[in-house]
């Protein structure tokens, strides 16, 4: 069965061209089960848009419900890193950022015990290459034994990486063992333009052929377009209403993005995952 996974990215047409992850949710991949203690080299062959390159390189691709009782926060796959920098990883966005703009980035983590005896908070980073971990941007709270925790923060680009880098800031790889899943990006100026006055939803989620838009106010005259990772134009219509149905049925498997512009040029972007 089909299955769509949505996670939504609001971007504004001012600011030049919006960035979201390619892989954030980590369900880009050719794993069969669980991959557990992977070398580098096996994680990267396996993930798409995603590299590790930690010290000993222990890291887990994850997606049953052995570990917690409960698995990906969203979606079928997430990923475990063990501690003290032994792992890391970069996430690749769709374009580097701006020096000196502001954006706000969101993730779910959790601590995962057994095996683990020792909690350490998450540090995320911005990089230029994949390979490095860059300008620490922010260390989060420790991670909570066995539940997803939404993590928002809100930074200015200290340069214009497009790598978004994850480690553990303590521990080690005997001690310590912690989920990550959902990784999104937003500018936060688009958040308050658009769904202010103007918020989509999409439903039903997931779908196995078709989904709906769904809008606060009348639509008129309203461009959408669904795109590939590559850019390439999928679909496009216009809305005139406060709904619209998108056919995705005999549309290949992998990411889409959703591209709503207004009469007044807002822009409302959602990353979909057709499986």
């Amino acid at each position: 069965m089909k299955k769509l996974l949505v996670i939504i990215i609001l971007l504004n047409s001012f600011t030049g061209i919006g960035q979201n992850f390619l892989n954030g949710g980590f369900e880009i991949n050719t794993a069969v089960g669980n991959q557990i203690n992977l070398s580098a080299a096996l994680y990267n062959n396996i993930m798409t848009n995603s590299v590790s390159f930690g010290t000993l390189c222990n890291i887990d691709i994850i997606t049953d419900t052995n570990f917690c009782g409960v698995g990906a926060q969203q979606g079928s796959w997430y990923v475990a890193l063990t501690g003290g920098s032994t792992d890391a990883i970069s996430l690749e966005l769709s374009a580097p950022l701006n020096t000196g703009q502001t954006y706000t980035v969101s993730f779910y983590d959790r601590w995962g015990i057994p095996p683990s005896s020792a909690v350490y908070p998450f540090q995320i980073g911005l990089s230029a290459t994949d390979t490095s971990f860059g300008s620490l941007i922010y260390t989060a709270p420790d991670a909570n034994a066995c539940v997803w925790t939404l993590r928002t923060f809100t930074f200015v680009a200290p340069g214009n990486g497009q790598f978004i880098t994850v480690k553990i800031a303590g521990g080690s790889e005997g001690d310590t063992w912690c989920h990550i899943d959902n990784f999104t990006m937003q500018l936060p100026e688009s958040v308050n333009s658009v769904a202010q006055n103007n918020e989509m939803q999409i439903f039903p989620n997931p779908f196995t052929s078709q989904t709906t838009l769904s809008f606060d106010e009348e639509q008129k005259n309203t461009t959408v377009q669904i795109t590939d990772i590559l850019g390439k134009t999928i679909l496009q219509g216009t809305i005139n209403g406060r709904l619209y149905v998108i056919d995705m049925s005999e549309k290949a498997k992998g990411v889409y993005f959703v591209r709503i512009m207004d009469e007044k040029r807002k822009v409302v972007n959602k990353k979909i995952v057709l499986e």
